[in-house]
């Protein structure tokens, strides 16, 4: 009878124990797992708009570097319209690296392990739109094709990221 009974609860409790230990090692290794995945995609993440960054930040700094270059050793052989032009290049590309410099800062914030990117619902030709304004008044020699679709598109996204 009773350490019979005794010895199989104890047996059953044994069982059980071990298996609960188990299960939540096994938990935790999960756990663990899951969170350095996350870790993972939210470094390739930060390493993708790094990269975006580092290129758009390098574009208007060529623009300023390359036009007070070709002021500062050509000043006296340019006529006042193409300084004023060399100078209106500067100014421009100024301005578009501080609009860059002041907009990343203030839509996207990296701290510690967590990024933000504040999305809204935006119409996808707008913002196309603006991106290439953008890009034929940089690059006014390029050929580029856009094929929006005909019907109107709201899509979550931070307008001002995408025109950069």
């Amino acid at each position: 009878g009773y350490p019979i009974t005794f010895l199989l609860m104890s047996g059953i409790t044994l069982i059980l124990c071990t298996m609960t230990s188990h299960m939540t090692i096994q938990s935790e290794m999960i756990a663990e797992r899951e969170k350095r995945l996350a870790e993972a995609e939210m470094e390739k993440m930060r390493a993708n708009l790094l990269r975006a960054i580092s290129h758009d930040l390098r574009t208007p700094l060529t623009g300023i570097i390359g036009n007070s270059s070709l002021f500062l050793e050509s000043q006296n052989d340019l006529s006042s319209t193409e300084q004023r032009t060399i100078m209106t290049n500067i100014y421009e590309d100024s301005h578009w690296l501080l609009n860059m410099v002041e907009n990343l800062l203030s839509v996207t914030r990296i701290q510690g392990d967590s990024l933000s990117i504040n999305t809204t619902e935006e119409p996808v030709e707008e913002v196309v739109g603006e991106a290439l304004e953008k890009l034929e008044k940089r690059y006014p020699d390029a050929a580029i094709r856009v094929k929006i679709p005909e019907e109107f598109l709201m899509i979550p996204m931070d307008a001002v990221l995408i025109e950069q």
